[in-house]
């Protein structure tokens, strides 16, 4: 994979790191994708650079967003991006797939792309910007206040980690009686990678030194996304949950971090949670696109499994 796909550091577009190379090999080995990064030129200039990871469906080739990538497909380099542009991307797309569902961070120019024959989906993400980080803690519920206060009082401590707390990632899962959609194992290799490589800080809260909670922040130059949580439900009520992101909230106001992209608004209570410190409502779009018929077909099965 190219590192030079970006003129200057990654961290300077919203969404970027998860075409970051570093994050990309271990993803790819973790999930059992398959491909590469590369860049879609129009007038000698880069506008896009592509991620086209994907499995093969049966007979069908396909591009469809991976687990835990909250953006994926395309992320803009160019301001000037309009129909010309849209079709190039169109054209490299159509060479190599069937069918593509992408994420688009906020500020992507959808418009053009919708004029290429993109069916765009509108999603919300919360987001804590420059502005939010110097008020932080101000705008905070009252019930997280009160929680924040009881965890302190209870002695919670929030420590840095060096590894996956596993067992809290089952956790999650387990109690809505469903199956993690990555197993452990191949998880935490992927987390110590990133690790490794500075792009990901896991933060626990711990009582009587055991992790109750944990959240992982993957921090790429003035962005930082929440990608990872998991917590043990007999501890809710400690308050460590709140306390946890208060905390991490802190450290962040301390870095070179303008936005904190607390990563999708699609499950209504996780929403609820990420709202009541104050957050504020990102649009993003996903779009789809079939290039053939045989991604015509591709799309109308995905329809009829998932309703849309």
């Amino acid at each position: 994979m190219d590192m030079e796909l970006f003129s200057g550091e990654f961290g300077r577009y919203w969404g970027d790191v998860f075409f970051h190379p570093r994050f990309l090999k271990p993803a790819c080995e973790s999930l059992k994708l398959v491909g590469k990064q590369s860049t879609v030129t129009s007038a000698g200039a880069s506008v896009f650079a592509v991620n086209l990871l994907s499995h093969n469906v049966g007979p069908f080739r396909t591009a469809t967003i991976p687990l835990l990538f909250q953006y994926f497909g395309a992320l803009v380099l160019n301001d000037n991006i309009g129909e010309i542009e849209s079709r190039e991307l169109n054209t490299f797309i159509g060479q190599k797939c069937d069918y593509a569902l992408f994420s688009f961070p906020p500020g992507f120019p959808v418009k053009p792309l919708k004029t290429a024959g993109w069916r765009m989906t509108k999603f919300i993400t919360p987001v804590f910007y420059k502005d939010d980080f110097d008020e932080w803690g101000r705008n905070f519920r009252d019930d997280v206040k009160n929680k924040i206060r009881k965890a302190q009082r209870s002695s919670v401590q929030i420590e840095q980690s060096d590894s996956l707390p596993g067992e809290l990632w089952e956790q999650a899962y387990a109690r809505k009686n469903i199956k993690p959609p990555i197993e452990v194992t191949a998880l935490a290799k992927w987390c110590a990678s990133l690790i490794d490589d500075s792009l990901l800080k896991i933060y626990t809260a711990n009582i009587d030194g055991v992790p109750v909670a944990f959240r992982g922040e993957l921090i790429s130059g003035e962005f930082a996304y929440d990608w990872l949580a998991g917590s043990n439900p007999d501890f809710h009520a400690t308050g460590a949950n709140q306390l946890l992101m208060s905390e991490i909230g802190k450290r962040l106001v301390e870095s070179n971090v303008k936005t904190w992209d607390l990563v999708g608004g699609q499950v209504k209570n996780v929403y609820d949670f990420k709202k009541s410190f104050g957050a504020k409502d990102a649009v993003y779009y996903q779009g789809e696109r079939h290039f053939n018929l045989k991604g015509k077909v591709f799309s109308y099965l995905r329809k009829i499994k998932y309703g849309r």
